[in-house]
């Protein structure tokens, strides 16, 4: 049974959250310093390194999306995140906004997986809401972009069943 603690608040848990955010920063930039698009999606780890497995690619969206959630986190943190530079947050931004650009539109029409919802929905469903929300700056263009993503590959995901 799942018991309810109506005393726990936001400012109770906020150093902890912010932790997390701080953390998936740091991990989010090693990762993408030392693994190379070229060579798939990171998929598992082996001996603390992650490896590729070109049976799956869902955890590219993660990759990307981890970023995007990374920048969320810090942009409207509290103290422990506020310590972490503005540069730092900028370059979480442009890391999932680029790699998103360059990387992700494969994922969109590809009919042979169920994995969709991670890719398309962890980075251009993350830009939407971003921009929707008013944490970044998108052109119109690219809103329209991100919700044509959106449509093709739920599109797709309707085709298969």
């Amino acid at each position: 049974m799942v018991t309810i603690d109506s005393g726990i608040s936001w400012e109770s848990v906020r150093s902890q959250t912010d932790r997390i955010f701080v953390t998936a920063a740091g991990k989010v930039q090693r990762l993408a310093e030392r693994w190379s698009p070229g060579e798939g999606a990171p998929v598992f780890t082996t001996g603390g390194r992650y490896m590729q497995r070109g049976w799956t690619e869902w955890t590219q969206g993660f990759q990307y999306g981890c970023a995007l959630l990374a920048f969320d986190g810090l942009h409207g943190g509290g103290a422990e995140a506020e310590a972490v530079d503005s540069s730092t947050s900028s370059a979480l931004l442009e890391l999932g906004r680029l790699q998103t650009a360059n990387h992700m539109a494969p994922h969109l029409t590809h009919a042979g997986v169920h994995d969709h919802g991670f890719n398309t929905m962890s980075t251009y469903g993350n830009l939407l809401r971003l921009a929707q929300e008013g944490g970044i700056a998108a052109e119109a263009g690219e809103l329209e972009a991100y919700r044509l993503a959106i449509k093709v590959s739920g599109a797709v995901q309707a085709t298969r069943w």
